[in-house]
């Protein structure tokens, strides 16, 4: 099994995800753009439900271990994102979720 997803798998979690989230915004970054000579663009994961492109994965995760069996709890630890990425999925799909975070977690 090849960790490297295939096309296929790509554009099958592309259009999984596009029901699932809006897209976000492409701004100009000027700053960048004139000391690398080039236009840049900088992608607004931000405006992602959890303000992470981590919701992506936690989602298209979940959604694919979901297609061999019902999940009766997920568990995560984590300082941040991935924890509220996993929570987010586990509340979009109706599962348990139990996520650890350190105790001097900010």
């Amino acid at each position: 099994m090849s960790i490297v997803p295939s096309i296929a798998t790509i554009r099958e979690a592309q259009g999984f995800l596009a029901k699932h989230f809006a897209p976000t915004r492409l701004i100009h970054a000027p700053f960048l753009s004139q000391a690398t000579g080039t236009s840049v663009y900088l992608k607004l994961e931000t405006e992602l439900p959890t303000g992470s492109f981590k919701v992506r994965g936690a989602f298209w995760a979940l959604a694919q271990r979901m297609k061999r069996g019902a999940i009766r709890e997920v568990v995560a630890c984590s300082t941040g994102n991935h924890g509220a990425a996993v929570a987010a999925a586990a509340k979009e799909f109706g599962i348990a979720a139990r996520i650890f975070l350190p105790a001097n977690c900010n």
